[in-house]
C-alpha cells in the first residue's frame, strides 16, 4: 500500500511538473505568437526601484468599513477626501513604528469614451503622501473601469513618537477626449495595521 501511495504521489508531481513545462512551452501568456519578443522584452527591463517598508510584531489593527456609495465629480489637481477613510493612530513612545495601510472598494469610472482616463488612490500620514507614489506625484490608479469592480491598494512608511493622521484620497486623471467624469466608491474599507 506505502508503494502504491509513493508512486502515485511521484507520478502526480510529474504531471504537475509536465503541465508547467507546457505552460512555459506556450510562453506563459495564453500560448501568444509573440513568445520570443516577450522573453527578450523581460530580459532587457529595468531593475525596479524597492521601498523596503518592513516592521516587528503586530500592535495595533484599525478599520473603518462604510457601506454606503460616495459619488464625486472630477476636480483636476484636487484629492478628495474619502468619507469615513481616516483614523487617528498612536506612534511609538521612541523610535518608529511601521504603518501598513490598505484600501479596498468596489469602484466605478462614469462618463469616459477614452481608454486612458482613470480614478486615483492616495493615502497620506499627516497630509503627506505614503508609498507607492512618485516625486512627481503620480498616484496609484485603483480603476479605469465603467463597471464596477471590487478593488484593493496597499501602501506603508514608517511614524515617529505622537498622534498621527492616516487618510485615504482620490481624483480622477482625465487623458483622453475631456469628457466630464465622475467617480463611484462603495463598499470600501480602510484598514491600518501598526507594528514594531
Amino acid at each position: 500500500m506505502r508503494k502504491n501511495l509513493i508512486l502515485g504521489a511521484v507520478a502526480g508531481t510529474a504531471l504537475v511538473l509536465s503541465s508547467g513545462s507546457l505552460a512555459l512551452a506556450a510562453g506563459g501568456n495564453g500560448g501568444s505568437h509573440h513568445a520570443q519578443d516577450g522573453a527578450a522584452a523581460r530580459t532587457s527591463a529595468v531593475a525596479p526601484t524597492v521601498f523596503a517598508c518592513d516592521g516587528g510584531a503586530q500592535k495595533q489593527v484599525k478599520n473603518r468599513i462604510v457601506s454606503s456609495p460616495f459619488t464625486f465629480a472630477e476636480a483636476p489637481g484636487v484629492d478628495i477626501p474619502i468619507p469615513g477613510a481616516a483614523v487617528a493612530i498612536a506612534g511609538p513612545a521612541r523610535g518608529t513604528d511601521t504603518l501598513v495601510v490598505t484600501v479596498s472598494g468596489e469602484t466605478r469610472l462614469t462618463g469616459s469614451t477614452g481608454t486612458q482616463d482613470w480614478i486615483g488612490l492616495e493615502v497620506k500620514v499627516d497630509g503627506v503622501n505614503i508609498k507607492p507614489f512618485t516625486a512627481a506625484g503620480d498616484v496609484m490608479a485603483i480603476s479605469g473601469s465603467s463597471t464596477w469592480n471590487l478593488n484593493s491598494a496597499t501602501f506603508c512608511t514608517k511614524i515617529g513618537p505622537g498622534t498621527h493622521r492616516v487618510r485615504a484620497f482620490t481624483n480622477i486623471a482625465d487623458f483622453d477626449t475631456d469628457d466630464t467624469l465622475g467617480g463611484w466608491f462603495d463598499d470600501y474599507t480602510l484598514s491600518v495595521e501598526k507594528s514594531e
